[in-house]
C-alpha cells in the first residue's frame, strides 16, 4: 500500500513537472511574440514621427521691408511672391510686407536682417561690401552686359556660390536676383553716341558717390555728382549736358521734358536681391524652404517681365513724344569701361578676380 502512494506521488510530481516545463514554455512564446510586435511597432511610429516631421511645419510669419514701391517692378515681384508662398503653403506661411522704407532705409535694410530685426530684406551687392569686399566688383560697369548675361551668372553655379559665400560670411542669404532696369545715357542735345569717345565734349550729372563718378568717366564724359532732386532744373538751364538714369526715373522725374535724346549704352544693370536672414531660414522646415524657393522664383519672373516690358513700353513712348533713341556699340563700351577698372590697382584691390573672369567669360 505504502509503495503505491509513494508511486502515485511520483507520479504526480511527474505529471506537475511536465505540466510547469510546458506553460512556462507557452508562456515565453506569447512574451517573445509580444517584444517582436512591441518592436515593430515602435519602428513603424519611428517610422512616422521621422516623416512627420519632415512635412509638419510650424506656421511662421516672415516680415519682410523693401525701399522700393509697391507699383515698380521689384514692388509687383514682391507682392507675387508673397501670394504665391502663401498659396503654395497653404496658408502656412504668411508674409508681411512693408514698402516705401517704412521699416528700413535701402542703405539700413541689409545690416537690419543680418542682425535679425527683420526677416527678409530687398538688398543688393552694393549694400553688403563692408560684410564682402569682393562684391566692390558687381559696381563695375559692364561687368553684366546685358540681361542675358544676367541671366547667364545668377541662373546657374556662379549665382549659388555668390548666393552662399555672402550667406557663409554675413548670415543673411540671398535667394534670387531680380532685374530692375538698365542705366542708360540722356543728353539735351541730338547727338548719336556710338562709342565712348562720343561723350568726350559732354558733361553728365552722375548721384554723388565714388562709384558712380568713376562709371561715368569710364564711359567717357566729365561728371558732375547732382543730387536727383536737382536734376531736372541743371539739365533744364545747361549746367550739365546730360544724366545717367534707368528708363522708368527719366520718366517719373519728367527728365524726357528736357531731353533730345537716349542713348541706350545700359552700362550698369540695376538689380536687387530678396535675402533672408541665414539663422531665420535654418528654423525653417525643408518644405517650408522648398515654398519660399518656388515663390521667389515665381515673383522673379514676374519683377523680371514687368521690367523688360516697362523698358520696351517707354522706348516706344520717349520716340512718341520726339526723343531720339540711339543704339550704341556696346562691346567698345564694356571693352573701354573695363579697362578703366582693370587699370586701377585701388578700385581693384578687393575683386575676386577668378569669379570676375568667370563672370566676363560667360558675356
Amino acid at each position: 500500500m505504502k509503495n503505491t502512494k509513494k508511486v502515485v506521488a511520483i507520479g504526480l510530481c511527474i505529471i506537475w513537472a511536465i505540466c510547469l516545463l510546458g506553460c512556462k514554455s507557452t508562456a515565453s512564446e506569447p512574451v517573445q511574440s509580444a517584444e517582436t510586435t512591441e518592436s515593430n511597432v515602435g519602428a513603424e511610429s519611428s517610422t512616422e514621427t521621422s516623416e512627420t516631421a519632415a512635412t509638419t511645419s510650424e506656421p511662421v510669419t516672415l516680415v519682410v521691408s523693401s525701399a522700393g514701391t509697391e507699383d515698380e517692378p521689384g514692388g509687383v515681384g514682391l507682392t507675387a511672391f508673397k501670394e504665391k508662398v502663401e498659396e503654395l503653403s497653404d496658408g502656412n506661411i504668411t508674409i508681411e510686407l512693408y514698402f516705401n522704407g517704412v521699416l528700413y532705409s535701402a542703405e539700413l535694410g541689409a545690416s537690419a536682417c543680418i542682425a535679425g530685426d527683420v526677416d527678409m530684406v530687398y538688398t543688393g551687392p552694393n549694400y553688403l561690401t563692408d560684410g564682402s569686399p569682393w562684391l566692390s566688383m558687381f559696381s563695375a560697369g559692364y561687368l553684366i552686359k546685358d540681361y542675358d548675361h544676367l541671366q547667364a551668372v545668377y541662373g546657374g553655379e556662379i549665382g549659388q556660390s555668390i548666393y552662399q559665400r555672402v550667406a557663409e560670411e554675413q548670415g543673411i542669404l540671398p535667394l534670387a536676383t531680380y532685374y530692375l532696369g538698365a542705366r542708360v545715357i540722356g543728353l539735351t542735345e541730338d547727338v548719336e553716341i556710338t562709342t565712348p569717345e562720343d561723350l568726350a565734349p559732354y558733361t553728365i550729372r552722375m548721384p554723388a558717390s565714388d562709384m558712380y563718378v568713376f562709371l561715368g568717366e569710364a564711359l567717357g564724359a566729365k561728371v558732375s555728382p547732382i543730387a536727383l532732386s536737382e536734376l531736372y532744373t541743371a539739365l533744364q538751364t545747361g549746367t550739365v549736358d546730360g544724366e545717367d538714369c534707368p528708363l522708368p526715373q527719366v520718366e517719373s522725374k519728367k527728365l524726357y521734358e528736357v531731353l533730345e535724346s537716349i542713348t541706350l549704352t545700359n552700362h550698369w544693370l540695376t538689380i536687387t536681391w530678396p535675402a533672408i536672414n541665414l539663422d531665420k531660414w535654418n528654423s525653417l522646415t525643408e518644405e517650408q524652404q522648398g515654398w519660399i524657393t518656388e515663390a521667389i522664383e515665381y515673383g522673379n519672373t514676374v519683377c523680371d517681365n514687368a521690367s523688360l516690358e516697362q523698358e520696351e513700353e517707354l522706348i516706344a513712348t520717349f520716340k512718341e513724344r520726339g526723343l531720339s533713341i540711339y543704339y550704341p556699340d556696346i562691346d567698345a563700351f564694356a571693352e573701354h569701361v573695363l579697362n578703366e577698372y582693370l587699370s586701377d590697382d585701388e578700385i581693384t584691390a578687393d575683386w575676386d578676380m577668378d569669379l570676375y573672369q568667370q563672370i566676363v567669360d560667360l558675356g
